[in-house]
Order: C-alpha cells, then sequence, then structure tokens
C-alpha cells in the first residue's frame, strides 16, 4: 500500500510539472507566485510531507509585516486560544514574513484598549483587536487609520467610521439561535433570566436582542426577567447565578450571553436538584466537561480558528494591496457544541 506522497503525486494533483514543484522547493528558477501558491494548497490538501519547505520558500520573497492584535485578559480561555491560533496564522502565511504582536487587556476600559491600539501603532502594519463600543475606542481606530494603518474588529463589532471591517460570528443569528434552543428546552410558563458580559461589547447587545426577538416572534409564554450582567468575571457571574436561584423559584433557563460562564455553572453544581438550562454563548476550556456532566445544555461560540485564519487573510491582503474602501464584513458562522457532538 502506498502511504508516503511524491513529488511526482503532489505535481499531477496540482496539474503542474515535477520541474515546477522541483523549482519552487529548492529555487531553481523562477515560478510565478499563483502558481506556488496553487501547489501549495494541493500539497497541504494532499498531505505531501514537503509543505515546511514549500511554505518557507513562498515567505522567503514575501515582504515582513507585523500584525497587531488587542485582546482581553489572557486568563479567560476564550482570549488565550483565540491569541494561539492568531499567532499560528500570522506564522503560516506565505504572503507575507508575518510576525504577531499581542496585547492583553486586563482592565475592560476604554482608555486601556484605546492606550493598546495607539501603542500598537510605531510597531505594526494592521491591527485587529476585541474591543468594546466606546467613543475613545472609536477616536483611537480614528488616529490609526489617519496614519495609514487598517484596523479590523474580531468577534465583536465597532460603530467607528474608519474601521477596516468586522470578522466574526452574527450576534444577532446567534442570539435567535440561543432562543430557539431556549424555547425547546424549557417548559411552558417558566422564567428565563439573562446574563449578559457586558452591554459594551456589541456582539452581546445583538446576542440579547436576537433572543428575545425570536422569544417574541414565537409569542412564548415564558416570563423573562431583566439582564444583569456579570462584567466579564467569574466570580461576578456566580454571585448572581446564585441570587437568581435564590429569588425565582420558577427559574427553568439561563442564557449567558458573554463572560463568566464557570461562574454560573459552579452555582448551579451547589444546587444539584434544582435543573436549570443553561445556553451558553461563552466557552471555557471546562465546557466540554460541563456539557457531558448536562450541567450546560449548549454552547454556541465562534469558530476561533476560522476566525483567526480569515482575519490574517484579510489583514495581510489590506497592506498589500493599499487599496482604501468600504468596511468589509466577513461573517463566519457559529460552532454549535452539544453533548452529543464533542
Amino acid at each position: 500500500m502506498k502511504t508516503r506522497v511524491t513529488i511526482i503525486d503532489l505535481a499531477r494533483a496540482a496539474d503542474v510539472s515535477v520541474s515546477t514543484v522541483d523549482r519552487i522547493m529548492n529555487k531553481r528558477g523562477p515560478v510565478q507566485r499563483a502558481t506556488a501558491e496553487h501547489v501549495l494548497a494541493v500539497a497541504q490538501e494532499i498531505g505531501f510531507t514537503g509543505v515546511p519547505s514549500l511554505r518557507q520558500r513562498l515567505s522567503e520573497d514575501a515582504p515582513a509585516k507585523t500584525l497587531g492584535f488587542v485582546l482581553n485578559k489572557r486568563e479567560r480561555h476564550l482570549y488565550g486560544s483565540f491569541a494561539k491560533a492568531l499567532a499560528d496564522a500570522t506564522v503560516a502565511s506565505t504572503k507575507i514574513k508575518g510576525k504577531a504582536i499581542i496585547r492583553h487587556v486586563d482592565e475592560m476600559s476604554p482608555r486601556s484598549i484605546a492606550d493598546a491600539l495607539l501603542g500598537l501603532a510605531d510597531e505594526c502594519d494592521v491591527i485587529a483587536g476585541v474591543c468594546i463600543e466606546h467613543p475613545r475606542v472609536n477616536q483611537a481606530v480614528h488616529e490609526l487609520a489617519m496614519r495609514g494603518i487598517p484596523f479590523w474588529a474580531l468577534l465583536s463589532d465597532l460603530s467607528a467610521p474608519h474601521r477596516a471591517g468586522f470578522i466574526g460570528t452574527n450576534g444577532w443569528k446567534l442570539g435567535r439561535t440561543a432562543g430557539w434552543f431556549m424555547s425547546r428546552l424549557c417548559p411552558p410558563n417558566s422564567t428565563i433570566a439573562l446574563l449578559m458580559g457586558s452591554e459594551q461589547y456589541l456582539c452581546q447587545k445583538d446576542y440579547e436582542s436576537g433572543f428575545v426577538n425570536y422569544l417574541r416572534e414565537v409569542q412564548s409564554d415564558f416570563a423573562m426577567l431583566p439582564p444583569q450582567q456579570t462584567m466579564e468575571d467569574d466570580e461576578t457571574a456566580y454571585r448572581l447565578t446564585k441570587r437568581l436561584l435564590d429569588e425565582n423559584g420558577s427559574l427553568t433557563g439561563i442564557f449567558m450571553g458573554g463572560g463568566g460562564i464557570d461562574g454560573v455553572v459552579r452555582a448551579l453544581q451547589e444546587r444539584p436538584s434544582q435543573k436549570i438550562n443553561v445556553v451558553s454563548a461563552e466557552i471555557s476550556d471546562l465546557t466540554p466537561k460541563h456539557l457531558i456532566d448536562e450541567v450546560i445544555d449548549v454552547a454556541l461560540s465562534h469558530e476561533f480558528g476560522r476566525v483567526a485564519t480569515l482575519a490574517v487573510q484579510t489583514m495581510e491582503s489590506s497592506i498589500i494591496s493599499h487599496v482604501p474602501g468600504v468596511p468589509v464584513i466577513h461573517s463566519v458562522p457559529m460552532k454549535i457544541s452539544l453533548r452529543e457532538n464533542l
């Protein structure tokens, strides 16, 4: 049985000559960049072992560029995983010889985020980040644009007119999807609680709006409690959930639309006799266990690997082409995690 993919196999699959593959791998002569990128894509698809060599040859001739990223605190699983995905995608690029600089903002304040964005301006060719909506942040994006540095909003969009675009999941669809699940999990005439991380994230406002819109659209008879904010903090989410359980005997569902899901789970695990259906838009490294234990019923999330790859591809294109235009929106389908599809 043939197990090793050879140069001959690669040339046949890519519809090029063996000498063309050889020229790319060993730099024996000129090859059009589009052809080289096509050969690399095919090599990755068929499992050719020389992919690292092909990628290195392509990146050697690529311009050196630095990509900057501003993210929330590193301790949160979501942002630690996302940071690694962004760094890996930057290094894997063949259009640029990429370097990633990642700034984690511990304090979720407009000034901290704006300072982080502007602090990257002297080092980076293009910047992207997960930012709250605030005039100070929008002004920082404007200042970057005036300096010729494109900015892309990731995961949560901004109203900043000078942003280059947005890459992430459609928040309205995610919220309506959460409503769809909740309407099927909870019995009639029950009470539903909404816990949001921070309303300063536009994506979370969309989660909330979509969720409420769906339940109203289907004329559900659920009683919905006023939304409360966890400030993206597990301890705050824990205290809020305990209070909800103490004060609402008819509570049967919680939609967690932001940071703090592990705090919610901790409070629920202290009341094992009280079954609460949980739909979460926040994931952590413990989410798979919580799904298996049925403390969380549904986890909706961004496909961080896909967002990272698309972000780097979009950012590198913007700095290579140097063609400013209207903001471009890249909507990435959400990931739906259940116990049965882990």
